[in-house]
Formats: structure tokens, sequence, C-alpha cells
């Protein structure tokens, strides 16, 4: 019995992707331990970093509720009076 060109062809591509799962799990197994350590003992790290680069307060305060809430100055339109024309 012969196998045609589509099954061999069939063949090495479920070889290869089985051979690259093999690969990606041993590239995982091998990077974890090391990964972890770095992510478990920076942690503390990172914290007293992230504490120390804390921006410092805003120099000019904000404006006060009752000041946000006082009514504004109306602003004739351009060219004649809030009235409406003279005449």
């Amino acid at each position: 019995m012969t196998l045609s060109g589509n099954q061999i062809r069939g063949f090495w591509a479920a070889w290869t992707g089985w051979a690259l799962d093999g690969m990606d799990s041993f590239l995982y197994a091998l990077v974890l331990v090391p990964a972890l350590l770095l992510v478990l003992l920076a942690a503390p790290l990172m914290l007293e970093l992230h504490a120390s680069s804390r921006l410092p307060p805003p120099t000019t305060a904000a404006p006060t509720p009752a000041a946000r809430n006082s009514p504004r100055r109306e602003i004739p339109p351009a060219g004649g009076s809030a009235a409406g024309p003279a005449g």
C-alpha cells in the first residue's frame, strides 16, 4: 500500500504540529520557575518603587464648591447691547 502526496504532507504537518506543541510545553516548563521567582521576589521592591514615585500634590488649589456654583457674568453680544438694536 502506497501513500498519496496529500497523505504524506498531512503526516508531516501533523508531526510538525506535535513537535512544536512539545517544544512549547518544554519552554514553558523551563521558564516557569525563574519567572515566578522574579515576579514573587520583585513584588515588594515594585511596591516600594511605586510608593516613592507618587506625584507631588498640585500647586494650585481646585476652586471651592461656592466658586464653581456662582452665576457667570452675562457678556453682551458683539456690536450691540443685550436689549436689542437701538432705534
